[in-house]
């Protein structure tokens, strides 16, 4: 839920949406409910595809559920598109891209990242990643960048024997600097990869793509008195 009302205050157009996407988020597995119970526990798709057929009806359930809710159209709306495909390839309406609600591409990605998480050791980088490999064609990219902005902006006062993370101003970067963070345009391109040591050119070239392109977030680094690269 955190990430969800976090993600969606980057990218809303107005309030109401980050106030529909911490309700629904309540409600995003709602529908499961009318599944057996060796299947509730099941992923509602994988790699874009319905994990078995009764997942098509998830949707169907969860309209079913909250119909007699007063005023409980739009939640309604986001929770039944969760499963559309960036690329217009999902249930149960096949909208695509923009189509697809804010608050339900948010949602999406957010029960997705949850799932990778749980299958790989808790590893948030290895989950992001399996995300980026499907953006645009399950994803909205811009939500998977955030999300990975939102587990920096964890980071920022460290856990204990982590290294804590900081956000940097573009005039701030310098050539001692190690990104934390993939940094990614708005377009999409994944412009540096995280763990790179800051050069002249790196900088330049940062410099030059956000003024034509922009930058998705902030430049996360790590904390130069605790760099692990640091000999």
């Amino acid at each position: 839920r955190n990430a969800s009302v976090w993600i969606t205050h980057q990218l809303a157009e107005n309030p109401e949406e980050v106030e529909r996407v911490e309700l629904a988020s309540h409600l995003a597995y709602a529908g499961k409910l009318f599944l057996s119970d060796n299947q509730i526990n099941l992923p509602v798709m994988t790699n874009g595809f319905v994990t078995n057929e009764n997942m098509n009806r998830v949707p169907e359930y969860t309209k079913e559920l909250l119909s007699q809710v007063p005023n409980f159209e739009e939640i309604i709306n986001i929770l039944a598109h969760i499963y559309e495909n960036f690329d217009g390839s999902g249930i149960p309406d096949k909208i695509k891209a923009w189509e697809i609600p804010l608050e339900s591409r948010v949602l999406r990605v957010a029960i997705d990242y949850e799932y990778f998480l749980e299958k790989n050791q808790n590893k948030q980088n290895k989950a992001i990643e399996l995300l980026f490999n499907e953006a645009r064609r399950l994803y909205d990219f811009r939500v998977i960048a955030y999300y990975d902005q939102y587990l920096a902006s964890l980071n920022l006062k460290g856990k204990s024997g982590q290294t804590r993370e900081i956000p940097v101003l573009i005039s701030e970067l310098s050539p001692t600097m190690i990104l934390s963070r993939n940094i990614f345009t708005q377009s999409g391109l994944k412009l540096v990869a995280s763990g790179t040591r800051l050069s002249d050119e790196i900088i330049y070239k940062i410099l030059n793509v956000n003024k034509e392109d922009g930058i998705i977030g902030n430049i996360y680094v790590y904390e130069p008195a605790k760099d692990p690269f640091h000999h």
